[in-house]
Parts: C-alpha cells; sequence; structure tokens
C-alpha cells in the first residue's frame, strides 16, 4: 500500500498507528517528500534545513514519536509550504516573497515563475482538506471556524526542550490552516511561544487565524458563500475537545532541531529598489460607510485599508479632504451600535487632538 493510499483509507487511524503501518523507511521517504528536513528555496537569505535524520539511524521508539511530532525539527515555512500542498491539490510549490519587480517606467523587469511538484494525487490531497475542516467544524480547531467562508486546518501544541529534555510547563502552541474551500486563496501559520494561560493551539491559537483570515478575505475582495451557516460555538460542549494530544511522560529523548552544522551559510539578498510615486488623491468621507464600500473605494483610489472593527466607520485617519500619495495607507475605525452615537464621540475625538 502507498503513502498516499494509506492517507486516503486511515481517517480512524492514530498518528503512531499510522507510522507502523507505513514503516521507516516510507515515513522518512514521506517526509523528506513534504519538504521536511531540506531547504524550501524561499528567496531571503538565512534559511536552515531542520532536522529529520536518516530512518537507518532511528531507535526501536522512533517511528511512534516521530508521528506525532517528536525527534525532528521543522521551521515555519516548512509547515506552511507542506500544508499548501495539500492546499494546492497535491502540489509542492516553492515559496517566494518577490512575486514581480517592475520599474518606475511600469515595465515589468521580471517575475518569478511558480515552481512546483506533484507530490500526491489530487484525490489524497481533497481527502486530506475534508479531514482537516473537520477540525474546524467538529475538532480540537472549532474556534477557527469562518463567517461565510469555509476552512480546513490542524491545531498543534508542542512541548519545548529544556535543559535537553522535553519540557512539562513550556510549550509552542499553534494552529495552521487554509481557506476558503473548496479553492484555497491563502495559507495561515498562528503560533504562540511559552503561552501563559492555556497551552492549547485549539484554544488559544485557532481564533487568531479566525480573525486574520476573516479580515484577509475580504480584503483580497474574495466573496462569501452566503448559503453557508455559521455553526454556534458553544464552550462548555468543546472544551472536551480542545486540547490537543500530548503524551504523558514520554520516554523519548529530544533531539538537538537547529544545530550550527544544519545551517547553510548566508546567501547573498537581493536588493528591491522602490520608486515612490508623486501623484495624490484626496481622502473622501468614510464615516458611517459599511466596510465594504470602504474596500471598494479605498482600490478605486488605489489606497491601502488598515481597518479595525467591524460594523461602519465611525474614525479615519487621514481626515477627509487630506491630500496623500498613491499607495499610501488609509486607517479607518468601525464600529457597530448607533451610528449616529459614535460619529458624535469621534468628532469630538478629532478636536481634542487637534
Amino acid at each position: 500500500m502507498t503513502f498516499s493510499e494509506i492517507l486516503e483509507h486511515s481517517s480512524n487511524v492514530g498518528a503512531a498507528k499510522l507510522g507502523l503501518r507505513l514503516g521507516k523507511q516510507p515515513l522518512y521517504e514521506a517526509l523528506r517528500t513534504f519538504g521536511f528536513g531540506s531547504k524550501t528555496g524561499v528567496d531571503v537569505p538565512g534559511e536552515i534545513i531542520g532536522l529529520v535524520r536518516d530512518w537507518h539511524d532511528w531507535s526501536g521508539l522512533s517511528i511512534g514519536a516521530i508521528s506525532f511530532g517528536q525527534e525532528v525539527g521543522v521551521t515555519s515555512i516548512q509547515i506552511l509550504t507542506a500544508i499548501n500542498a495539500i492546499a494546492n491539490g497535491g502540489y509542492l510549490v516553492r515559496p517566494s516573497i518577490v512575486d514581480r519587480i517592475i520599474d518606475e517606467n511600469g515595465e515589468l523587469v521580471t517575475i518569478r515563475a511558480p515552481e512546483l511538484k506533484r507530490i500526491i494525487s489530487q484525490q489524497t490531497a481533497e481527502a486530506i482538506s475534508q479531514a482537516f475542516e473537520g477540525v474546524v467544524l467538529r475538532g480540537t480547531g472549532r474556534r477557527a471556524v469562518l463567517e461565510g467562508y469555509r476552512a480546513a486546518g490542524k491545531t498543534g501544541t508542542a512541548q519545548k526542550i529544556v535543559d535537553g529534555q522535553y519540557s512539562k510547563t513550556k510549550y509552542l502552541a499553534s494552529f495552521v490552516g487554509f481557506a476558503p474551500l473548496p479553492n484555497p486563496r491563502l495559507s495561515i501559520l498562528v503560533q504562540i511561544d511559552e503561552p501563559k494561560e492555556s497551552i492549547y493551539g485549539g484554544e488559544i491559537c485557532s481564533p487568531i487565524f479566525q480573525k486574520i483570515a476573516q479580515e484577509a478575505l475580504l480584503q483580497l475582495r474574495i466573496p462569501p458563500d452566503k448559503t453557508l451557516v455559521t455553526p454556534e460555538f458553544n464552550p462548555t460542549l468543546a472544551d472536551y475537545s480542545l486540547e490537543d494530544y500530548l503524551p504523558s511522560d514520554s520516554a523519548i529523548r529530544p533531539l538537538a532541531a537547529l544545530n550550527e552544522d544544519a545551517v547553510d551559510e548566508y546567501q547573498q539578498p537581493k536588493t528591491l529598489f522602490v520608486q515612490v510615486g508623486v501623484k495624490t488623491v484626496e481622502m473622501p468621507n468614510f464615516q458611517g460607510m459599511a466596510k465594504r464600500s470602504v474596500l471598494d473605494r479605498c482600490m478605486e483610489l488605489k489606497i491601502y485599508l488598515q481597518s479595525s472593527g467591524s460594523g461602519v466607520a465611525v474614525f479615519q485617519s487621514p481626515p477627509p479632504g487630506t491630500k496623500i500619495p498613491i499607495g499610501d495607507i488609509c486607517r479607518v475605525t468601525f464600529a457597530r451600535g448607533n451610528p449616529d452615537e459614535h460619529l458624535k464621540i469621534s468628532a469630538a475625538e478629532a478636536r481634542y487632538a487637534e
């Protein structure tokens, strides 16, 4: 049975059992196929490879430990690249910071062609996406559910290494996901290092993903699916399933994931020259307008919207009538409730600031 076939038919099999079914060499090869233990090739200097030991060096306990995330070291960009392979329908895509470079005359200087490689079938990717959507709808990631969009993702709670041992008090909580289904446009990784109250990614990272994804999809002007019903979140019913699996008193000794030998020499960074235009636009009066209308107007004027809150616009900076350069940022605060009352308060605050 191939790795893809096992993924397609083993939704009820635990991580450790799945690792045992695969065996050492196939599990190792699967990890490497998804890019772990190698540079992603992202166009920034200083990337490290993390750690995935050759399967010949694994102990008898390694296959179980590696299946749930121990004995390996991965970087954030590796996690995103791997999750993107699922979101992209089975294609591993080389990540990039710069998409294209255009000179001051508007001429295209260079464009970065996507480098992609199929690593799993589209059917397998769809099956995993459905499982990850289940994490959001019914599992540990229920606080990541979006309004008007389908999302998929996975929570995580990792023990940190302290004095050569896995700590029982220091953790790295995370949530990684993508949206909207069935054609994802963005993926987001949220990590909180050594959280103070709750330690579980499902409880503290999922809500952050939800806020970022909801706003980002709006900024990308992706229309929501109005037929979707947002599931009601009941904390009393959900608390029992928000905790990620953590091994108790693990006998697995940690391995140094980011040692100096794993760091290649820095590549010479590329230089990007940006010429700021001198054309300006006059700020309109956004007060009382809905966020979608404000966003549409900003896009017409070729300025960026930095929003906070929800409802109607009650305050903006720069104020109406101000001339700003094309490509500049406009900050708008939105609020619900009585718009007239909010507008009065905002006007008073503006006068006080002057």
